[in-house]
């Protein structure tokens, strides 16, 4: 939706952005980069759009063994890692409109899932990734196995992973 400009799950995204869209940069943690272009595909399929049309559009930056962004060391200092800044300067050279990370749990370490002022912590360092840059961020955060779809309660860890985030959703496949 952010690529092509289109609304999408009732956020209007047309109006925000110019005609056409923005680029979108995807980090996978998990998925390489087969899965996310299927995955793509059949996005694409359901909305209607042309795969080629997305084309330089989407960034894939598939699976990889490290995606850690934010870290906290043995002294409580929490920083941004290398990783993150050499990915903030891709941000800002292909002037990407929003960084989808995937999965939270694989983008910092040193931190307590579990623990509201850690994942607080790592919530306000991602969002300093981008800082002035005219881009978002989506975050996917797994859900629990017993999580209460539709709810914060439904995401693993802390609550304050949702309770941070700008605009908390949760999708749901097939039913409850």
């Amino acid at each position: 939706a952010v690529a092509t400009g289109s609304d999408f799950a009732g956020f209007q995204i047309g109006s925000d952005y110019e005609v056409g869209g923005r680029k979108v940069l995807m980090l996978s943690g998990e998925d390489d980069a087969d899965v996310l272009e299927r995955r793509l595909i059949a996005v694409c399929d359901v909305m209607g759009v042309e795969r080629s049309d997305l084309d330089g559009r989407i960034l894939i930056y598939p699976k990889q063994q490290n995606i850690r962004l934010v870290r906290k060391d043995r002294d409580g200092a929490v920083t941004l890692t290398p990783y993150a800044l050499r990915l903030r300067k891709l941000v800002k050279h292909f002037q990407v409109g929003v960084l989808m990370i995937d999965p939270f749990i694989k983008c910092h370490s040193g931190f307590d899932e579990n623990s509201n002022d850690d994942m607080e912590m790592v919530m306000s360092k991602i969002g300093e990734l981008v800082g002035d840059l005219p881009c978002s961020i989506f975050v996917c955060a797994h859900t629990t196995k017993t999580g209460d779809s539709g709810t914060q309660n439904a995401v693993r860890g802390a609550s304050s992973i949702s309770t941070a985030a700008r605009v908390p959703h949760t999708f749901t496949v097939g039913t409850p």
